[in-house]
């Protein structure tokens, strides 16, 4: 499996109250934000979160398996997190 970073590879100054993944240099704050421990992917919503684990299109909730954020309809904010379309501020 190939874990997908945001472009720097530096990960963000961390602030007070910041969370971190103990696997890989993701940081992130906030009550709603979710990261995943399989694929290392951080999401603005625990929904986007449970819209990546979602499996193939063609099958039911799958908590499996991780699948592309670009393929569920997700963008990469400026935060390297994914987020719906015309959400990328949330969190």
């Amino acid at each position: 499996m190939t874990i997908v970073h945001p472009e720097s590879d530096t990960p963000p100054t961390p602030r007070r109250g910041a969370h971190h993944c103990g696997r890989c240099p993701a940081r992130w704050s906030g009550s709603n934000i979710a990261h995943c421990a399989e694929c290392h992917r951080t999401f603005t919503t625990v929904a986007n979160f449970d819209r990546h684990r979602a499996g193939s299109k063609d099958r039911a909730f799958d908590q499996g398996e991780c699948s592309d954020p670009s393929e569920r309809g997700l963008v990469l904010n400026d935060r390297g997190q994914w987020a719906a379309p015309g959400r990328e501020d949330e969190n």
